[in-house]
């Protein structure tokens, strides 16, 4: 089910109460009081002001077909029920758990749309704990356990979306987030880079893992990109090409 949200955006009001990163009281994303994990892979410099709304993606997105038959993958909406995330926040009166299950419900559908098998951890407003999302990459021998979110900054001029990797990943996690990272800066969007963060859902589990924040709800252009339909599926599209273009069939 995919919920349209408005396009309204709301001043930062309540924008003192979020002064980290995505905000959950099992700490699933670390809070950030004004500086980042060094990046795996060099990010493209952040513009200030607050990027110009985001152009068209050029990189053609794969077409349906049967790329990754026989893959099976965990697409986790972070947060959810009792847990916001980052919740109304910033310039976004909408939270974090709905914009990415937003997100994941779309890199769902094209993952299926390439042949993959795709088991969700939510599709609803519930929360399910972090070990259990973990688990499941375990339980159904996951190919790739991909984790979405959306981020947070006390400095609104923070913008652009980052790829987390375990600080003991494995070659094809930091593929992964490489190929996610490359495909980001290629429809425009500028990539903060590949970093390293032992979330539980990157580390307690055998399987590839990889977590994506897609950017930031204080940042107002961001924010207000985020809160469009158009522009979550854009997000969608890249990970979804990133993935493809490691374990897709032929690669």
């Amino acid at each position: 089910m995919k919920t349209r949200i408005s396009g309204s955006i709301i001043a930062a009001a309540i924008f003192g109460l979020w002064l980290g990163g995505c905000a959950n009281p099992e700490q699933e994303t670390p809070k950030i009081t004004g500086t980042l994990p060094p990046p795996v892979v060099k990010p493209v410099p952040t513009p200030t002001p607050p990027v110009k709304p985001i152009p068209k993606p050029t990189i053609p997105i794969p077409k349906p077909g049967n790329s990754l038959a026989g893959r099976t993958f965990i697409v986790d909406a972070g947060h959810g029920g009792r847990d916001p995330g980052a919740g109304a926040v910033g310039y976004s009166a909408v939270p974090e758990k709905t914009l990415v299950l937003s997100i994941a419900r779309d890199v769902e559908t094209l993952i299926k749309g390439q042949g993959g098998r795709v088991i969700m951890t939510r599709t609803g407003d519930t929360y399910v704990e972090l070990d259990d999302r973990a688990a499941m990459a375990e339980r159904y021998k996951a190919d790739l356990l991909v984790s979405i979110h959306v981020d947070s900054n006390k400095d609104r001029t923070i913008s652009g979306p980052s790829i987390y990797i375990s600080r003991n990943a494995s070659s094809m996690s930091r593929r992964i987030a490489n190929s996610i990272h490359k495909r980001f800066l290629d429809a425009g969007i500028a990539s903060r880079g590949v970093r390293q963060a032992d979330f539980r859902v990157l580390s307690k589990h055998s399987r590839p893992a990889v977590l994506v924040e897609s950017g930031y709800l204080t940042n107002a252009t961001e924010a207000r990109n985020l809160n469009m339909n158009g522009y979550r599926t854009r997000i969608a599209k890249v990970i979804a090409a990133g993935i493809t273009d490691i374990l897709g069939r032929g690669n």
